[in-house]
Parts: C-alpha cells; sequence; structure tokens
C-alpha cells in the first residue's frame, strides 16, 4: 500500500510541475501570439497532432507494462494541448 501511495504521489508532483512550467509557456505565448488568429485548417493539423502524440505516449507508458487509466489518459491530452 504504501508503495503504491508513493508511486501515486511521484506520478501527481510530476503532473503538478508539468502544469506550472505549461502556464508559464501559456503566459509567454499570449504575449508572443497576440495578434495571430488561427484558421480551421490549422486547428485540425494541431488537432491531428495531439491525437497522434497521446497515442504514442500511451502506447509508450503500456510497453513499458504501466496501465493507463482513462483519466491518466484525459491529463496526458489536456497537457499536450497546452505544452503544443
Amino acid at each position: 500500500m504504501a508503495g503504491d501511495r508513493q508511486a501515486l504521489q511521484t506520478k501527481l508532483d510530476e503532473i503538478g510541475a508539468r502544469i506550472g512550467e505549461l502556464r508559464h509557456r501559456i503566459e509567454l505565448r499570449a504575449i508572443l501570439d497576440h495578434d495571430h488568429h488561427v484558421t480551421r485548417v490549422e486547428l485540425e493539423e494541431r488537432h491531428q497532432i495531439l491525437a497522434r502524440q497521446l497515442r504514442e505516449e500511451v502506447a509508450d507508458l503500456e510497453a513499458h507494462g504501466h496501465h493507463v487509466s482513462a483519466l491518466e489518459q484525459m491529463v496526458l491530452d489536456w497537457s499536450n494541448r497546452l505544452n503544443f
């Protein structure tokens, strides 16, 4: 039990650190991309890239013996979208 709790805490800490880094990037991007308007084609391309990236990350984690829950997939997808 203690090992499971520690593993979960480690995952949460990693996610928290990644969120902090992504927030910083978003703030910088808002300054740099203030006047850019995204087109429909750009949004579709971004969606395809993000969907592929999520599939690859999940496959990689599962190939190393880690079960990726639906919640973890949602968090990965969310952070990838922020990181994009």
